[in-house]
């Protein structure tokens, strides 16, 4: 099933032809904080756009003290997190207050992460929210659109800090 997808962010554990490079950084598994310190919860898994072999999204389950639902995975744009590799943490630029606003996250395994949902994530993480293709026609591309992943919250660069390039998956 992987081999047909080309298009699309999907998780790194579902592009069988994918994996993190061998001498990169793979963050699942570490504990995610707050700027503060607060424990938030774990890495579960790295989302990736797979037309720009570029990780996107971390893939995090809360604690049930963060947060207390049955599904408490939820997605935090690669930009709005870093890495502190000495401690093998990450840390996001997240109010834990805010935290519950964030939509749950699950994958059924057959399709991409869709655009709504990603909107709906950028409104909760992000200071400015987003307004990306909201005025266009149902099909229609808009500049906005094409431009979707040029913002901030997913600077790959803002995410590894110094290790350049260890954000592409391959």
């Amino acid at each position: 099933m992987a081999d047909d997808r080309t298009t699309g962010v999907y998780p790194l554990d579902q592009l069988h032809d994918l994996k993190v490079a061998e001498n990169e950084i793979d963050p699942r598994g570490w504990d995610v904080y707050s700027l503060d310190g607060e424990l938030l919860g774990e890495v579960k898994q790295l989302l990736v756009d797979v037309a720009a072999l570029k990780v996107r999204y971390l893939d995090v389950e809360l604690t049930r003290e963060v947060i207390d639902r049955d599904n408490r995975r939820v997605l935090f744009p690669v930009g709005t997190a870093r890495l502190d590799e000495r401690l093998d943490r990450v840390f996001v630029d997240a109010a834990t207050a805010t935290l519950s606003a964030v939509p749950a996250y699950a994958s059924d395994g057959t399709g991409p992460v869709s655009r709504d949902y990603e909107k709906a994530v950028l409104s909760t993480v992000s200071p400015a929210g987003t307004t990306a293709g909201t005025d266009a026609d149902p099909g229609e591309i808009t500049a906005a659109e094409l431009d979707f992943y040029t913002r901030d919250e997913f600077d790959t660069d803002r995410f590894y800090g110094s290790r350049r390039g260890a954000s592409e998956a391959g």
